[in-house]
């Protein structure tokens, strides 16, 4: 069994571990993907228009076109998270209300569990967490990059829905994720779970996946790379701030999923995050985490999203 540790002078083999795919177990995934459906031409269109000005047109005409999806919406936007003091019905007002990171979180959703669907087997409990952990990631994702003023926090946003992908790729296969893979208290142990039982990391897997979908760059490497500021100690630069703000909305998202009055300080200060704090720190970011976490917006739409 390969072990990942939390020991300082490991960490820097936890990269090496984790991307080192035997030659014969990435051809077996390869395989696997080929049995889930390529997704419309509409999930890769959505996946590119990450910026936040998408027209509220756009995503009506896709949207009011599935019953089920425009079900979804209004679902969302009348959520008791949303403070509404009358229901809301018609879908332009809905999305427009509820902006468009989280549009997409629930289109994006709603997209994958159609892929996965024909899988009568898929265990319900596992999607519904992973679901939530990329939701909530994306999230914290949109508004951590905001606050920092990266050039573009939709891109950050849409990796960090995604960053998940391989998770929900691993319950295809037997012997599917149990109730421990949910309940490790840290991402390294974690992907030392994925690897002593599959052989592959769900970083490495659902950058596979995102190529797999024909999903552009930055979009599949963002996807291999999100936990990178966990274990490795990243130079002061904006291509590490991204990473690190990544990571940090993932492993922020785990906790509060399972936690929903989980502190910011009972993440970062956690031991097994003692790398990402650092990287927080070298980057200049504890300040920008530390506000967007605070604003009330923010936990309102994980309310809306992830309750």
């Amino acid at each position: 069994m390969q072990q990942f540790s939390s020991d300082e002078n490991d960490r820097a083999q936890v990269e090496q571990k984790g991307e080192n795919v035997p030659p014969e177990v990435f051809n077996h995934w390869k395989q696997v993907l080929t049995g889930i459906p390529l997704p419309p031409a509409s999930f890769g269109d959505i996946a590119r228009s990450a910026a936040d000005n998408v027209e509220p047109e756009k995503w009506v005409e896709l949207i009011a076109a599935d019953p089920v999806l425009s079900g979804k919406i209004l679902a969302v936007v009348n959520s008791a998270a949303m403070g509404l003091t009358k229901p809301m019905t018609d879908l332009q007002r809905s999305v427009i209300h509820l902006g468009s990171n989280i549009t997409r979180i629930v289109v994006i959703g709603y997209y994958i569990e159609g892929l996965l669907g024909k899988w009568d087997y898929y265990p319900r409990q596992h999607f519904e967490f992973v679901r939530k952990w990329g939701a909530g990631a994306s999230i914290l994702a949109n508004h951590f990059a905001k606050t920092a003023n990266m050039d573009d926090p939709g891109t950050l946003a849409t990796a960090a829905l995604l960053s998940r992908l391989g998770s929900f790729i691993l319950a295809l296969e037997w012997p599917g994720p149990k109730t421990e893979y949910m309940q490790h208290s840290d991402e390294l142990t974690r992907l030392d779970y994925e690897l002593s039982t599959w052989r592959i990391t769900s970083p490495s897997l659902g950058c596979m996946t995102t190529e797999h979908w024909g999903l552009p760059e930055p979009i599949p490497k963002l996807t291999k790379q999100h936990l990178k500021a966990i274990y490795h100690q990243l130079p002061a630069s904006p291509g590490s701030a991204e990473l690190t703000l990544l990571s940090a909305a993932v492993v922020i998202a785990s906790s509060y999923i399972s936690n929903t009055e989980t502190s910011l300080d009972s993440v970062l200060y956690d031991e097994h995050n003692a790398q990402l704090l650092d990287n927080i720190n070298s980057n200049k970011l504890l300040d920008k985490i530390s506000t967007s976490w605070d604003r009330k917006q923010v936990k309102k739409e994980l309310l809306a999203l992830v309750d």
